[in-house]
């Protein structure tokens, strides 16, 4: 009797259906554990990340937010959020204002969320492929554990781009249960929403690959599509209200950005600088260094024994031997025994040669999870019969695509324009173990005998992730991590972006540059946004370029300057702000207490403004341009578009059957 006898009584237990969302819980644990140090690890984009979050919470926190930062780049008036997708900083420094300020425990939670969530929906996603919970939760295991998201998050620190895996598989979710509609229905096109929309605001280069993805894989079921139309023609009402409804929810990002990258004015429009050149991504190879797999090279420059090649190839070859002889052990106790206890046998030889050999922490976290899937693999291997192929070969197209796009350049020579904004190919790792988790739950859904493959391999993540050994070996060096975010966050150059990608593109590490005025600000502010930034804020004061008199800064915190300026003559004048379109100065003549709005002008990339001779009260505040003041007015009423769509779609049911019983 072989130890699956009850699995048709438990089937339909509560209890064991749980089961595996418990184990996620566990997993998703297990796969954050650096974590669990104090402290966070640094990394290439911590200060970007780290200031953005910050910057943000300090505003929510005086119950004061506005486009352009108070805090970042010394205060002169970055556009940070015109450019960039705020989610995943808002979230973070939204947690940060329960957490009483404690950002770096944020950050924690939020990642740890993030991976929980994907895991949830990714074994949702492959228990309907599969119709086996074991094969589900085996591919959602391969997901959670894959070493590509890990690096990302406490190696590369690029914290936005690992928070935007969460909606990668409610995406894909959506469209799966899209095309396999009999009849509309709302639910695909609420998971299309959400999904798409938490990329694009999560991190818009993970999120353009997604839709293109998203795009090749819906041609797989064209056909399907056509028919659902034909058969009832809400499915093109409810595409066109998703679409909307999703470009409403991005259009706080989407129509910024396109407004100012139009402009071609500042440094994030410029392709060599933003690295998104074709002769640059074409050249950017080194896919293995950032795959988050174990790099050997990188890890000896730690010179810890623990993490020295041979070290790490031996456990890597002793794992999958102690693997593979439980596999064999278990196959031949079984032949033996005949008794549902057999199981006992492997779990003995596993458990005694792991005790004596192993060493290593990563390794112990993989033989628990090895044992976990293993046992629940002698319980449930229920093979699903189903004939659909179409799944299958639409995902196996998209793993080829996605290697090809990682591994070989002239993709790259020919792909359009926009998706250079990829900047590295290797980012695509995100989508490849997205597709391989889906995969392995088709696939060996299909095939049995390659579940102790699959089981291998979602332990085997651990053995072989960088991330992992990594931070944890390199936890007591205090150079490597961060302990508290404070304002000094500001000073790290990379608190602005490694490319001063938001600034105009004359703050550039451009000294070149010469104002046709003598008494310019901007070589000073060019100046402290190179070396000084952060260090001295709101140094600089605002100068007369041409005219004379006097100038008292009231207020001095960017975009909310306050001034009271007296003019001898009629007078240029030049702020210590950035320019961008949307400011409005507002002047009250002292003299006769007429309230005008002067004219915003550019002058050095700064912004500028003439008067005539006098006594004023000058008030500058960032209102945004008409574009952009439009995506926030749809941003905020996409959620009600939402509800009412999905309202709409209560009413008709309703109403179909009503009409359906008379």
């Amino acid at each position: 009797m072989e130890l699956a006898i009850n699995k048709y009584q438990i089937k339909d237990n509560l209890i064991f259906k749980l089961i595996p969302y418990f184990i996620i819980i566990i997993f998703s644990i297990i796969s954050i554990y650096p974590l669990f140090y104090e402290g966070y690890p640094l990394g290439d984009d911590y200060a970007f990340h780290y200031s953005a979050v910050l910057d943000l919470y300090t505003e929510l926190k005086e119950g004061y937010h506005s486009s352009i930062s108070a805090n970042l780049a010394s205060g002169y008036g970055i556009a940070k959020v015109l450019f960039y997708s705020p989610l995943s900083h808002t979230m973070c420094a939204l947690l940060a204002l329960i957490l009483n300020g404690n950002i770096i425990l944020s950050f924690k939670i939020n990642y740890f969320i993030s991976v929980l969530i994907s895991g949830l929906v990714l074994y949702i996603f492959a228990h309907k492929i599969s119709k086996n919970r074991f094969i589900a939760l085996v591919s959602a295991s391969f997901f959670i554990f894959y070493p590509y998201r890990l690096f990302d998050a406490i190696c590369r620190i690029a914290y936005a781009e690992a928070y935007s895996f969460m909606f990668i598989p409610i995406f894909f979710l959506g469209l799966y249960e899209f095309v396999n509609l009999k009849k509309c229905e709302i639910k695909p096109f609420i998971e299309i929403i959400i999904g798409a929309t938490g990329l694009y605001l999560s991190h818009n280069i993970t999120a353009l690959f997604g839709f293109l993805f998203g795009f090749i894989f819906l041609l797989f079921y064209i056909d399907k599509i056509f028919k659902l139309i034909i058969h009832d023609k809400r499915t093109i009402i409810y595409s066109v209200i998703t679409i909307i409804i999703v470009l409403s929810f991005a259009s706080i990002v989407l129509l910024s950005s396109f407004e100012l990258l139009s402009l071609d004015y500042y440094n994030v429009s410029d392709s060599d600088r933003m690295w998104t050149s074709r002769s640059y991504v074409t050249n950017r190879f080194d896919f293995m260094n950032y795959s988050g797999f174990l790099n050997y090279k990188w890890l000896s420059g730690w010179n810890i024994d623990e993490i020295k090649e041979s070290s790490l190839i031996f456990e890597i070859i002793f794992f999958i031997s102690l693997v593979t002889l439980t596999y064999l052990v278990s196959f031949i106790s079984k032949k033996i025994c005949h008794k549902k206890y057999y199981f006992i046998f492997p779990l003995l030889f596993f458990a005694v040669l792991a005790g004596i050999f192993v060493r290593r922490f990563e390794l112990i976290l993989a033989s628990v999870v090895f044992i976990i899937l293993f046992l629940l693999s002698l319980l449930f291997n229920k093979k699903n019969n189903e004939k659909e192929n179409r799944f299958g070969i639409a995902i196996y197209v998209l793993i080829v695509i996605t290697l090809l796009m990682i591994c070989f350049s002239f993709i790259w020579e020919i792909i359009p324009k926009i998706f250079l904004n990829i900047q590295f190919p290797w980012r695509l790792w995100a989508y490849f173990s997205f597709f391989s988790a889906i995969f392995i739950a088709y696939f060996t859904s299909r095939h049995n005998f390659l579940i102790p493959v699959s089981v291998f391999l979602a332990s085997f993540m651990i053995v072989v992730s960088q991330p992992l050994v990594e931070k944890r070996t390199v936890h007591d060096n205090s150079d490597s991590w961060l302990f508290v975010v404070d304002e000094t966050i500001y000073e790290r150059p990379m608190s602005v972006g490694a490319n001063l990608e938001y600034l105009p593109k004359s703050f550039y590490y451009n000294y070149s540059y010469k104002s046709d005025y003598e008494k310019s600000i901007h070589n000073k502010i060019q100046t402290e946004v190179d070396w000084y930034i952060g260090k001295n804020p709101y140094k600089i004061d605002p100068v007369i370029l041409e005219g004379d008199g006097n100038i008292e800064v009231v207020r001095r915190r960017a975009p909310d300057y306050i001034l009271n300026i007296s003019l001898d003559e009629s007078s240029l004048i030049e702020m210590p702000l950035f320019y961008y379109p949307g400011y409005k100065i507002e002047v009250l003549n002292l003299d006769n207490n007429e309230i005008t709005n002067a004219i915003v002008l550019d002058i050095d990339s700064l912004i500028s403004f003439r008067l005539d001779s006098g006594n004023y009260k000058v008030s500058f505040t960032y209102e945004g341009t008409n574009l952009q003041n439009l995506g926030q007015i749809l941003n905020k009423s996409a959620f009600t578009f939402m509800i009412l769509f999905y309202g709409f779609d209560i009413i008709y049911e309703n109403k179909k059957n009503k009409m359906k019983i008379k």
